[in-house]
């Protein structure tokens, strides 16, 4: 076996091996808010270092299972990134069963149907189905056709709609050192993640202008990966370790995250938080849930309590009206008792709790920022 050792192929080798150090860095340090998501966004990379230093060497003569399964791990990216980030903002921010499932399903289709492919392929060589032939060829050609461009599309959606999540929530955090941690770190992985997305799309363009050897294109960006790989590792094992998240009681109940999930599509299909009379005795008599179980999930797996939550639907509607600007001629308390605030005394707090300064200063800083834009 003759492979191809540039010093390139060493670079990415060690580049996933660093890699592979980091995930069981992340997978042990529990305290660290989004580690999962972090750890699922960095053996996506360490997936891509591997696949291309198995084609680059000339492994994949011998080694066929990264060609078994192109465009996969990469649709953990995009989710990864977004859930880290938000983690990270957002305090105690603990996603849906829902969420985790919707956005994660461009990845399991993708998995699906290579999976599937792989079967097929084992069905006609190995066992001889020659009947699957056509259907087959077919399959992989949809598959190839599709996967490079699609991969990319999806991943430009999540890092679009990951920079309006970090904007909206990046005033959620306290100032503090632990918090100017946090904020330049989300900074920096986000700015390297919207580099990627536009690296990623210029590679795709090359080949209508370049017309080199099949796949060097690719190398700019691969090496791109390899460094972030290097730079995440040596950079984010000081983050896990200096920024920890708060304990939180596990409920004794299994079924207190489901309620609460129920909960949460409550507010957010049905805006049952618009009813400024809303009470916990109106929710539970909705969702046919009693209320000392909608309590018990809001403290202890959500961590808060029945006004705070419906306020902070409240709060985060109220922002979102300002941004439509919609509504140019209500005042402040009009547009917070389209939002379901029943008292300017109530919203005034509610919106200090949940944003750390009053509706005027918030107003102030957003015209502020539209100005220097």
């Amino acid at each position: 076996m003759q492979l191809d050792l540039h010093w390139v192929n060493i670079l990415i080798l060690f580049g996933a091996i660093q890699g592979l150090v980091f995930i069981g860095i992340l997978l042990l340090h529990k305290k660290h808010p989004g580690r999962i998501f972090l750890a699922l966004v960095m053996t996506a990379l360490v997936y891509n270092a591997l696949e291309t230093f198995n084609w680059s060497t000339g492994l994949n003569k011998y080694a066929m299972f990264f060609d078994f399964f192109p465009f996969v791990t990469i649709f953990l990216i995009g989710p990864g990134f977004y859930f880290y980030f938000k983690s990270l903002l957002v305090h105690r921010y603990v996603p849906s069963r829902k969420e985790i499932f919707l956005f994660f399903s461009p990845f399991l289709f993708q998995l699906t149907y290579a999976g599937i492919n792989v079967l097929g392929y084992f069905a006609y060589f190995k066992w001889e189905w020659k009947e699957i032939e056509i259907p087959l060829t077919w399959m992989f050609r949809i598959y190839d056709f599709y996967s490079e461009i699609w991969s990319l599309l999806v991943f430009l959606f999540f890092t679009v709609i990951t920079v309006v999540m970090v904007r909206k929530n990046i005033n959620n955090l306290k100032s503090g050192p632990a918090q100017k941690e946090i904020f330049i770190w989300v900074k920096s992985m986000l700015v390297i993640q919207v580099f990627f997305a536009i690296g990623w799309a210029l590679t795709l363009l090359v080949p209508i202008w370049y017309t080199g050897i099949y796949g060097s294109h690719y190398y700019p960006i691969e090496l791109f990966l390899v460094l972030f790989l290097y730079w995440s590792a040596m950079a984010g094992y000081w983050k896990v370790k200096s920024i920890q998240k708060v304990d939180l009681p596990k409920p004794t109940n299994p079924e207190a995250f489901d309620n609460l999930d129920l909960l949460r599509s409550a507010m957010e299909n049905e805006k049952l938080f618009l009813n400024p009379h809303l009470n916990l005795q109106m929710v539970a008599e909705h969702l046919g849930i009693p209320t000392k179980e909608i309590s018990y999930a809001l403290n202890q797996a959500g961590n808060t309590n029945f006004n705070d939550f419906v306020n902070n639907y409240r709060v985060e509607t109220f922002c979102e009206k300002l941004e439509s600007e919609s509504k140019p001629n209500l005042t402040i308390f009009g547009i917070a008792q389209e939002c379901g605030f029943n008292s300017p005394a109530t919203f005034q707090r509610a919106f200090k709790k949940a944003k750390n300064m009053s509706p005027k200063v918030y107003l102030v800083k957003k015209m502020e920022y539209k100005a220097t834009v």
